[in-house]
C-alpha cells in the first residue's frame, strides 16, 4: 500500500522557468503547502538566477540530469569526466541524485555516483545494470502519472518540462498532477524514497 507521492519531473533548464515556476507554485498552493517535487535540471543550461530560485522554494529538490542534455551525452562519460559534474553539481548546491539523459549511462558514470555517495533515478530497463551499493529509485515499468509504483510503497507520477506535448508534460497533465493531492498521501522527495 502506499504511504508517499514521489513527483519527478525531467528536462528543467532557465527556459523553462517563466512558465513552470508558476504552474509549481500553483501546484504547491492547491495542495495545502503539501506539494514537493524533484526537478531533475540540466546544470549546462541553468544559471545563477533560475537556480537561486528553485533554492528559494524549500519543497522544490534539485537533482542533476546530465550536464548539457545533448543526446544520451553520458554513455560516454569517464570517471573523471562524471566526478568532474558530479563536483560540480554538488558545490552549486544540487541535491545529490542524479538521472542521465535518455536513461542511458557509462558504466564509470554508475561508478561515479556510487564513490560520491549518491543515488541515480533510473529506468525499468537498467535494473541490473546499477551495481549493489548505489542507492536507486527505478521508475515501475508502468510509470504514468499517479500510478503505484508496485515495489516501493509511494504513488509515483514522473513527467516533463516540455514544449513538445509529450505525454506527461507538466503543462498538458496540469490537472493530473494537481489531482494527487486527493490521495491525502504525504509527498517526498526522490532522494527520501531511493533505496
Amino acid at each position: 500500500m502506499a504511504d508517499k507521492l514521489v513527483v519527478d519531473l525531467d528536462d528543467y533548464r532557465d527556459t523553462h522557468a517563466p512558465w513552470a515556476l508558476p504552474l509549481l507554485d500553483r501546484l504547491r498552493a492547491d495542495s495545502g503547502d503539501r506539494f514537493r517535487v524533484t526537478l531533475f535540471t540540466i546544470p549546462g543550461r541553468t544559471g545563477d538566477a533560475t537556480l537561486q530560485a528553485l533554492k528559494d522554494r524549500p519543497w522544490v529538490e534539485i537533482a542533476a540530469h546530465g550536464w548539457t542534455h545533448e543526446g544520451p551525452e553520458c554513455a560516454d562519460w569517464t570517471l573523471p569526466r562524471a566526478l568532474e559534474v558530479l563536483d560540480a553539481c554538488e558545490s552549486a548546491g544540487y541535491a545529490k541524485v542524479f538521472k542521465a539523459p535518455h536513461w542511458i549511462a557509462a558504466p564509470a558514470t554508475y561508478v561515479a555516483l556510487r564513490e560520491r555517495d549518491w543515488a541515480i533515478a533510473d529506468h525499468p530497463r537498467n535494473r541490473l545494470t546499477i551495481p549493489r551499493g548505489l542507492r536507486r529509485y527505478v521508475l515501475a515499468d508502468d510509470h504514468r502519472i499517479g500510478v503505484p509504483h508496485g515495489i516501493l510503497p509511494v504513488i509515483q507520477a514522473h513527467g516533463h518540462f516540455t514544449q513538445e506535448g509529450v505525454q506527461n508534460g507538466l503543462r498538458e497533465n496540469l490537472a493530473i498532477f494537481a489531482s494527487l493531492a486527493q490521495w491525502g498521501l504525504p509527498y517526498a522527495f526522490v532522494s527520501e524514497v531511493a533505496t
